[in-house]
């Protein structure tokens, strides 16, 4: 008897401790000063869908940026690998690579070194899960 269900339980154990269920949308702004309120608002919202495929969507500056993710630790690192279907080089506005730090229950800190003020630049954006806009 005992040798049927240790076996599930160890199971349920390494199945149940995979880590943080990072998938799904994420949104934050950036602040953004300009005389137009409503473009910097625009021009600020940071939009991030990690999707459970292991690809994700970026939406910075309102340009769309597509990759991969993974997570090492607790961490979730983006690869980005296209922005409006052409291939992405590091060094360009956002960096390729990106690694967002959780910051509590269903947030990410997203920082990609751009920003108006220095501040601004070291803090990042935090990214606060909710449902996808329809």
């Amino acid at each position: 008897m005992y040798r049927l269900w240790i076996p599930g339980l160890l199971l349920g154990l390494i199945v149940g401790c995979g880590g943080p269920d990072y998938a799904g949308f994420y949104s934050g702004e950036q602040r953004a000063v300009m005389d137009d309120p409503g473009l910097a608002s625009t021009i600020g919202r940071i939009e991030l869908e990690l999707k459970r495929d292991g690809r994700f969507s970026l939406r910075r500056l309102s340009v769309v940026w597509d990759g991969r993710w993974h997570t090492e630790g607790n961490d979730v690192k983006l690869e980005i690998q296209t922005s409006m279907g052409r291939t992405v080089i590091d060094g360009g506005l956002v960096p390729a690579k990106l690694t967002l730090k959780p910051e509590g229950e269903g947030s990410l800190r997203f920082n990609d070194g751009n920003g108006q003020t220095a501040e601004d630049k070291k803090r990042g954006v935090i990214l606060v899960k909710s449902t996808k806009p329809k």
